[in-house]
């Protein structure tokens, strides 16, 4: 099973608010409300809280059962914000003044070279001297995060994380159980000299480097 799909009726709850609110910062830094679109956008959060500051947002994700959360809180906030189900791997016809793939969105590509084609999709949507933020998980935190487990309890659920190695040296396999329901992903990395070599066809105008990760503010 989707761990996205097992988790999408908590994941309101459980997403890093800390990291969100950084790249919200970053998007009002550096734009003003704008043609938008979100990948990977799970339970909307970033997208509705653009929509509400005037951003014209749409919104992808593979998971039918995230883009069900994110339009019914959309729909109880009265925002418009276009859904789509789709998967960053395939490429999508949308051009935009701001494209964003924030909470490490772009570690779950199937390889480097896959991360690479994502990316340079990205390029391709974004008009001209567009604003792309997203954020990448380094190789040493992925490393460090094997062998952890962890319990997160809610009101309504309980849910087991554990983390095993990857037969890829800088890729990590996530476990999630919740009401005796098992879910995998799958999650990889590439070096710093890689990722700025991904990153290269962009100026980047602002970065922002994290314990575990790096956020990348760059303009076409």
């Amino acid at each position: 099973m989707n761990t996205y799909q097992l988790l999408a009726r908590f994941y309101e709850h459980i997403i890093d608010d800390v990291l969100t609110q950084l790249i919200i910062d970053k998007v009002f830094e550096h734009t003003k409300p704008c043609k938008t679109l979100e990948i990977g956008c799970g339970s909307a959060y970033i997208s509705r809280t653009l929509a509400q500051k005037g951003y014209q947002v749409a919104a992808m994700d593979q998971s039918t059962a995230m883009l069900e959360v994110a339009a019914n809180y959309a729909a109880y906030d009265q925002l418009d914000i276009g859904f789509y189900v789709h998967d960053m791997h395939t490429p999508f016809d949308y051009p935009a003044d701001l494209i964003i793939m924030p909470t490490d969105v772009i570690n779950h590509a199937d390889s480097p070279s896959a991360m690479a084609t994502i990316i340079d999709h990205v390029y391709s949507q974004l008009n001209k001297e567009g604003i792309f933020i997203l954020d990448i998980l380094n190789c040493n935190y992925l490393q460090q995060l094997i062998g952890h487990q962890e319990t997160i309890s809610l009101p309504a659920a309980s849910i087991h994380w554990k983390v095993t190695a990857d037969a890829q040296s800088c890729a990590v396999n996530h476990h999630i159980t919740m009401d005796g329901v098992h879910a995998t992903h799958r999650q990889m990395s590439v070096s710093q000299p890689e990722i700025d070599r991904l990153l290269s066809r962009f100026e980047c105008i602002d970065f922002l480097c994290l314990k575990e990760r790096t956020i990348y503010v760059l303009k076409k």
